[in-house]
């Protein structure tokens, strides 16, 4: 009798190719691990805007975005390294003491501004240097825009005029562009982040941030608190608060940055909405969009009937319960 045929597992590391690193020697990291993908994605494609989007076998739209294994170690060593000190300032008394910083001289902030960006530069170039990536083309939109605004209202952005290789070794020595590249490496991958951010971000009020900037703060911090109810935002929020209030240098510094990011390109498409909207089987805790899961669901639903009249199917798509895994990660 001849051995019945065994179907092969599917293999690999979705990577980006060697020239979308600053700086990364070869095209997949040393470190990376080849792991069973239980339902590899169908396609790897580029977006036309920027973005790496994955195609799964059952999924209506594409997924934006790479998270390997490899890179996640990183990003969250670095997110607890900046929520770290947040959290002790905002669930203790501490925050009662921001207050007092009006009494500190404008160059005293700026020191200190400066030896935490320079101790936050190091910690972001120790981590994740191999993983910055060069290029708009491998970004989406909103990680673009949100990358472009931070570098430019800290003068941290590159001189297309300049011989390019010369830029990067000047910037690289730049900590708040160290900060900023890692920034960008957080978000595209960590969507749930970076849907919290479009969510709350493309509100902004352009006219109440120039002309009521602490006020207009509050009430962005107040929406993330509201609809993330998977965590408790409002200790941070009033510790933001009470800084923007009390100290005129940071809510220059955060009016700016909010001023100079296009929110249009912070708007959420069908692919986004497809993902992170409620599917049924899971039990979201964040109101995107300021709606109840029940109207979230129908908006996913409607989202859904739309992507299969284009496609001209009949029926709505059951992942399996490994493709749901899969896409989670």
């Amino acid at each position: 009798m001849s051995e019945e045929k065994q179907e092969k597992p599917a293999y690999g590391v979705i990577e980006y190719p060697r020239d979308a690193y600053f700086f990364n020697p070869v095209p997949v990291p040393a470190s990376a691990t080849f792991r069973f993908v239980p339902n590899a994605p169908q396609n790897v494609t580029l977006h036309p805007k920027g973005g790496i989007m994955v195609q799964f076998p059952d999924g209506i739209y594409p997924y934006k975005g790479l998270k390997s294994t490899n890179k996640i170690f990183a990003f969250d060593a670095v997110k607890k390294h900046i929520k770290g000190p947040l959290s002790v300032i905002a669930n203790t008394p501490l925050k009662y003491l921001i207050p007092l910083t009006i009494f500190l001289p404008p160059s005293f902030i700026k020191k200190i501004a400066i030896v935490w960006a320079e101790e936050m530069g190091d910690f972001c170039n120790a981590l994740c240097k191999n993983y910055w990536i060069n290029s708009d083309k491998y970004y989406s939109l909103p990680v673009q825009e949100i990358r472009r605004a931070f570098l430019k209202t800290f003068n941290a952005e590159a001189d297309p005029t300049k011989d390019q290789q010369k830029e990067i070794e000047r910037l690289y020595n730049v900590p708040l562009w160290r900060i900023g590249q890692t920034l960008a490496f957080i978000l595209e991958p960590d969507r749930s982040y970076l849907w919290r951010f479009q969510d709350v971000f493309q509100l902004i009020n352009t006219r109440d941030m120039k002309n009521h900037p602490a006020k207009e703060i509050r009430r962005l911090l107040n929406i993330l608190a509201e609809r993330d109810t998977a965590r408790n935002w409002k200790p941070l929020a009033t510790a933001i608060y009470l800084f923007i209030l009390f100290r005129p240098d940071i809510k220059r510094v955060i009016q700016s940055f909010c001023l100079e990011l296009d929110t249009q390109k912070l708007w959420f498409d069908e692919s986004d909405l497809y993902w992170c909207l409620p599917n049924g089987d899971d039990n979201s805790e964040y109101k995107y969009l300021g709606a109840d899961k029940e109207d979230r669901s129908k908006i996913r639903r409607n989202i859904i009937m739309e992507r299969l009249k284009e496609l001209n199917k009949e029926e709505l798509p059951k992942p399996s319960a490994e493709n749901l895994t899969a896409k989670k990660e």
